[in-house]
């Protein structure tokens, strides 16, 4: 512990993880001269614009969302073109198996949708950063889950599910993910 003090007076309240509760760092001169220089580098660095690194533009979550969307559907595709070389030939994995996993891609997709009634399109007059501080992070689970979806009825395939199951489910996940644009949830 070196570096730290420890407050071992008994009494009060606090239990047995009492102790543990009042490990407090030692402040060292030294310290406030790095808390200094990385105050001001952490202008420099995160700050260039003087808008946070980490907040996104309308043009940033399309981006995205076109990333997403594509690599979606490699996985997919992939994963069904390996059908052929995958363990549904060698090795028959049984059929509960592929059920439970399209059964959980249907799932997922279901509960996307549900994902998609909580984002509100854009207010007349808004201003689109209002619009994306409010549902960005809506946006990202919406699209997450339907790549998800998507992957899951893709490795279904890879393992021996019926094609034209796992094709249908795999289809409605990308079609609803490749509908869900930015523009689109902001209602534009």
């Amino acid at each position: 512990m070196h570096g730290c003090k420890v407050n071992l007076a008994v009494g009060g309240s606090g239990g047995p993880n009492a102790i543990l509760n009042r490990l407090r760092p030692l402040k060292r001169p030294q310290d406030d001269k790095r808390a200094e220089d990385t105050a001001a580098s952490r202008v420099l660095v995160d700050r260039p614009s003087g808008a946070p690194y980490l907040q996104f533009s309308m043009s940033q979550l399309r981006l995205l969302h076109i990333a997403l969307s594509l690599s979606a559907v490699v996985l997919t595709l992939v994963f069904g073109a390996l059908r052929t070389l995958g363990p549904a030939d060698a090795v028959h994995a049984p059929t509960f198996v592929t059920y439970v996993l399209l059964g959980f891609a249907a799932m997922v997709i279901l509960s996307a949708a549900s994902v998609r009634t909580r984002i509100s399109a854009a207010r007349a007059g808004e201003v689109n950063e209002n619009w994306l501080n409010e549902n960005k992070a809506r946006c990202l689970i919406l699209w997450a889950m339907l790549e998800g979806g998507a992957a899951i009825c893709g490795v279904a395939l890879f393992l021996g599910a019926d094609p034209w199951l796992a094709g249908a489910l795999a289809a409605g996940a990308l079609g609803f993910l490749v509908s869900q644009s930015p523009g689109t949830l902001a209602g534009h």
